[in-house]
C-alpha cells in the first residue's frame, strides 16, 4: 500500500513533502478565476449583453485565455511541488531541501527556464481541459436555470 510504504521509507514527514508549493499553487486560482470573470465582462460589454448571454466561442476564449495566463504565472509551483514530492530515499537522486532552497538550486543549475520545465507539454492539455469544463459548466448552468 502506498501510504504504508511512504510511512515506512520516509516517516510521517514523507506525507507532507511538497505541501508548501502545493499551497503556493492557490496563486493559480487567485489569478484564473478573476481573469475569467473579467474576460466574460469584456466580451459582454463589447456586445452589450449580459455575461449569461455570451456565445460558446466567447466562453472558450475567456476560459482558455484565463487558464493560459494563470498557468504561466503559477507554473513554477508545479515544478517545485513535483521536485519536492518526487525524491527518492536512495543516494543516487538529488535531495531538495525546502521550497526556497529548491528554487535557488533549480535557477542555479538550470537557469530560470528550469522553473518552466515541462510547461510546453502541460499547457495545451490543461487549457483544453479548462475550456471544455468551464464552457460546459456555463452552458449547463443556463439550461438548469431555465427549469428553476
Amino acid at each position: 500500500m502506498g501510504l504504508g510504504r511512504v510511512l515506512r521509507e520516509e516517516g510521517l514527514h514523507g506525507l507532507y513533502k511538497g505541501l508548501s508549493p502545493s499551497l503556493l499553487g492557490t496563486i493559480h486560482v487567485a489569478v484564473q478565476f478573476p481573469l475569467y470573470e473579467r474576460f466574460k465582462l469584456f466580451f459582454a460589454e463589447r456586445r452589450n449583453v449580459r455575461t449569461d448571454q455570451l456565445g460558446m466561442s466567447e466562453l472558450l476564449v475567456a476560459s482558455s485565455s484565463s487558464k493560459i495566463i494563470a498557468s504561466i504565472a503559477a507554473y513554477p509551483h508545479e515544478v517545485l511541488r513535483t521536485r519536492l514530492q518526487d525524491q527518492r530515499s536512495d543516494s543516487s537522486s538529488r535531495h531538495y531541501r525546502g521550497l526556497w532552497a529548491t528554487t535557488r538550486t533549480i535557477i542555479r543549475e538550470e537557469t530560470w527556464r528550469g522553473l518552466y520545465s515541462g510547461m510546453g507539454a502541460n499547457l495545451p492539455r490543461v487549457t483544453l481541459s479548462c475550456a471544455v469544463t468551464f464552457t460546459s459548466y456555463e452552458l449547463l448552468l443556463r439550461k438548469t436555470r431555465q427549469y428553476l
